[in-house]
């Protein structure tokens, strides 16, 4: 607060939280904050089909293990976001 009061802080400086919804969260920060959401596509399949979108061909190059584990946690990054 010291430093605000005196225009020590850098103009351009950003702060980002996350959080969860939460009563304990101050309404004021809410209030005078830019809000951002990013919601996961519903369903399973549109999920995991977002996230291999995401990547790049070379990210999803490589060893057919690569690819297994690669999909395995894609799969279970989706499953976790649908419960």
């Amino acid at each position: 607060d010291q430093r605000a009061a005196e225009g020590k802080i850098h103009s351009e400086h950003r702060l980002w939280l996350t959080s969860d919804p939460s009563p304990k969260f101050p309404v004021t920060i809410l209030q005078n904050g830019v809000k951002v959401t990013n919601e996961p596509p519903r369903g399973m399949r549109a999920n995991m089909s977002r996230t291999f979108a995401d990547l790049t061909e070379a990210e999803y190059d490589g060893s057919e293990t690569w690819k297994k584990l690669l999909f395995s946690l894609v799969f279970y990054n989706a499953l976790i976001l649908e419960r």
